[in-house]
């Protein structure tokens, strides 16, 4: 019998391995292709759900019930509060973010707090205490009413309105709108259930009864009873931090985008992630001075003249995937009007996403 010989055999194994790599090559690169596509799938979902919520939020934005608008008195009768929610909307812009600045996408995990002055704006509201936001990312805050009712009776000075499943409580800031004038105030005593809660139908103002910082003296016979709505006031804090580092997982320090809501009284509510992987958060105020409706020109939260006069904001958000080994090399990705810095050893997909949202009840 005749066998193979050693270079029949050599050969053989040659054919094969260069088969087994070419077969490797092709499903190493349908797996990553898969990867990328899943990546940038998740990331679009991911853009499309922020830009829903912030743009059914952000319209809301001045809704006070009764007609509000920009000509409607506005005052709040509490005792040293530094808040305007009647300008609306809020911003804050980070140092070195002005467009067409580049911006870095650090790897570290250092957050800083919104108290410090590498946020600017030119509103002169208090800055959202105790928020820690990722360097580099802008700021928004948003005013509105997030349930109201109708007034029904004045007696003495506690105002009764018709809705007993208003989910007010006590020290809840509301707003009274009569159509002629907003009043802003802090809820000092309510009917109350057995829970503790408002539960029931009436609410006064009063001075005496009032926790920090309280009310000065309103006479609520000055409404127009027959116009006049009850509101719960709310805000949005929309802003970048990041997960923190509990259980050791991979996803530890993931920059994520955020909303704080209004707690009691003036406090803020715990943060809440709306979605993953959002390394930047960029807005532009479109500021309409001749008043036809549109913006002029867009400028950041720095640069705005006049808040009142904000008739849309434009918004640009940085997503990047959660796999740091999609791309061969560091993306070439512009984002605020530049290229993006990363770092040498980069491997992450990157996504730009923007859009511009209208304020709903501004520019009719």
């Amino acid at each position: 019998m005749k066998g193979f010989t050693l270079v029949e055999v050599m050969i053989a194994l040659l054919i094969g391995i260069l088969i087994l790599t070419g077969l490797y090559h092709f499903f190493y690169s349908v797996g990553q292709s898969n990867r990328l596509l899943h990546a940038e799938s998740r990331m679009q979902e991911n853009a499309r759900l922020a830009f829903s919520i912030m743009t059914n939020t952000i319209q809301q934005a001045g809704n006070f019930g009764c007609q509000s608008g920009q000509s409607l008195p506005a005052k709040s009768i509490m005792n040293t509060v530094l808040f305007k929610p009647w300008q609306w909307i809020e911003g804050w812009e980070a140092q070195g973010t002005a467009y067409a600045r580049r911006v870095e996408v650090a790897n570290n995990r250092y957050l800083k707090s919104i108290e410090t002055s590498h946020w600017r704006s030119t509103s002169v509201s208090n800055k959202p205490a105790g928020t820690k936001l990722r360097k580099q990312t802008d700021v928004l805050k948003v005013w509105y009413v997030k349930q109201y009712t109708t007034a029904e009776n004045i007696q003495n000075d506690k105002l009764y309105y018709t809705d007993m499943n208003l989910s007010l409580d006590l020290n809840d800031i509301v707003v009274l709108n009569d159509c002629r004038q907003q009043v802003f105030a802090q809820v000092c005593d309510c009917q109350s259930n057995q829970r503790g809660d408002c539960g029931g139908n009436y609410l006064s103002l009063r001075a005496r009864n009032c926790l920090s910082p309280g009310n000065q003296a309103f006479d609520l016979s000055l409404l127009n009873l027959a116009s006049t709505e009850v509101g719960i006031l709310e805000h949005a804090i929309f802003f970048v931090s990041q997960r923190a580092s509990k259980y050791r997982q991979a996803n530890d320090h993931l920059p994520s985008l955020y909303v704080r809501y209004l707690g009691k009284g003036l406090s803020l509510g715990n943060k809440q992630e709306i979605i993953e992987g959002v390394e930047n958060l960029q807005f532009l105020y479109g500021e309409d001075n001749d008043q036809d409706g549109t913006a002029n020109y867009y400028v950041s939260a720095d640069q705005v003249i006049d808040w009142h006069q904000v008739v849309s904001i434009r918004v640009s958000l940085l997503l990047r995937s959660l796999a740091n080994n999609l791309t061969v090399g560091r993306q070439r990705v512009y984002f605020n009007g530049a290229v993006l810095l990363q770092p040498k050893d980069d491997r992450y997909l990157r996504r730009v996403y923007s859009t511009t949202i209208k304020l709903r009840n501004r520019g009719e």
